[in-house]
């Protein structure tokens, strides 16, 4: 492509794949705080590490007899029973993402979709991030018009009054609470814009509008569109989401990714100098998180996407370390989004490939939770919708023709 964005909502393909759900209210829990450290570092090579020896504690449940220390698949017979296998954990999560009680049935944070489900199935917060990844990933997968409505509606509320709506609602005191990030609201609008097909075009655009115009409060003097706006006096924690950095592409695609008359021109001036500026600088976060967002939005946004940049980020052994250099830690989020993005690159070594998806495989309890990290109890959502999405591709990849193909303009 040439670079250019399209000035219109891609078209996605509508696949009913999981049926029946619970609705609970969420109840309030405090919150944890978890600040990430980011540098910028030189342009990454392949790390060499031992291979994997499994995964620690008990809570990690693995699927009839998957094997994190089976060698990379190479024949037709052991191919076939990997992408069972990923199949049916697939289908495990999208049955959770259908059934857990995620969607809050009540109150001010009716409608809208939690970050995470503790081990007894409450949520601390429910998240309007997460509320557009859910749009997004339940117009893909499982639409829904009367959970989509309510979580439509969660949106328009949130952004239609005087002040700004929570950045996690249910936690007041969480330090988000005091900022307004371009992230969190290029990922609502988006979600939005994928759900008009099921919910339509008035309820989206309406909850759109709000969202737009304090986006519209954030494009900085230089252009471009500044990744977080506080609101109090109170300094923000020095993390690679309250900075200028290259994740911001991520949000500036989806902004270009909404219907052309719900933004205005110079947004959409704001929008395309973000990309522009970022582009070619996705190795700059040391953390594989935000790496892997800029690369998400570049694809979406049709420009050329560094995939050596993901190639250099997977170690020998396929597991995804939280920050390059150091697999001390790990998150089931971004093992997802670099097994997304070897889908999406069709010079990528399938031995690659298939190696980070075993390795995501494991990392998923048996009832279809996905813990953020190996071994927790708890549930995480937007890491769920990841997971989801990069297993579905990899099915496609290996023949599965139930899956959708991968596609870099529905990428959750």
């Amino acid at each position: 492509m040439n670079g250019s964005v399209p000035p219109s909502i891609t078209t996605i393909d509508h696949r009913h794949k999981f049926a029946g759900r619970t609705s609970r209210t969420l109840t309030t829990l405090p919150s944890q705080l978890e600040v990430d450290q980011d540098v910028v570092r030189p342009r990454p090579s392949i790390r060499k590490s031992s291979r994997y020896e499994g995964i620690e504690g008990a809570a990690v449940e693995l699927l009839s007899n998957y094997r994190l220390d089976a060698p990379v698949l190479e024949d037709s017979s052991a191919q076939t029973a990997a992408s069972y296998t990923a199949r049916s954990i697939r289908d495990a999560i999208g049955n959770w993402l259908r059934n857990a009680p995620i969607q809050a049935s009540a109150g001010e944070a009716s409608g809208g979709i939690a970050g995470v489900l503790h081990w007894d199935g409450n949520a601390p917060y429910v998240y309007g991030e997460i509320t557009g990844y859910w749009l997004r990933w339940a117009s893909l997968y499982a639409p829904d018009p009367a959970r989509m409505r309510d979580a439509v509606d969660f949106l328009r509320r949130q952004w239609s009054r005087t002040q700004p709506g929570a950045t996690r609602v249910g936690v007041p005191d969480d330090w988000r609470n005091r900022a307004i990030f371009t992230f969190d609201l290029g990922m609502a609008v988006r979600g939005l814009a994928d759900a008009v097909p099921v919910v339509g075009e008035a309820a989206c655009a309406e909850a759109a509008a709000g969202i737009m115009a304090w986006i519209e409060r954030m494009i900085g003097p230089d252009g471009r569109v500044e990744p977080v706006l506080p609101l109090a006096t109170d300094p923000l924690p020095d993390t690679w989401s309250t900075r200028p950095g290259p994740f911001q592409a991520k949000p500036a695609a989806a902004i270009l990714q909404t219907p052309e008359g719900w933004l205005s021109r110079g947004l959409r001036e704001a929008a395309n100098a973000t990309l522009a500026y970022w582009n070619g600088l996705a190795f700059q976060h040391a953390h594989v998180h935000p790496r892997m967002y800029t690369l998400e939005g570049m694809y979406a946004a049709g420009r050329l996407a560094e995939p050596e940049t993901v190639l250099a980020t997977v170690p020998e052994d396929g597991i995804i370390p939280e920050k390059v250099g150091r697999g001390d830690l790990r998150r089931s989020d971004a093992q997802a989004q670099v097994l997304r993005l070897l889908c999406l690159d069709p010079h990528a070594p399938a031995q690659v490939r298939d190696r980070v998806g075993e390795i995501l495989c494991g990392m998923i309890h048996e009832d279809g939770r996905v813990p953020f990290r190996p071994g927790e109890t708890g549930a995480n959502v937007w890491c769920a919708m990841f997971v989801h999405q990069a297993l579905d591709w990899w099915c496609h990849l290996n023949g599965d023709c139930s899956s959708l193909p991968p596609s870099p303009g529905h990428i959750v």
